[in-house]
């Protein structure tokens, strides 16, 4: 088993997964927005 891979993280990885996130988080705040338009009196 190799340990030198596991200790450094894949920064191009964490890259993609970051846009990703980002990228999807202004539905999602949309969507959260929505939703509490309900609960306002």
């Amino acid at each position: 088993m190799s340990t030198a891979s596991s200790s450094k993280p894949d920064l191009s990885a964490m890259e993609a997964t970051r846009r990703r996130y980002q990228r999807l988080s202004q539905i999602y705040d949309v969507m959260e927005g929505l939703a509490e338009r309900r609960y306002r009196p």
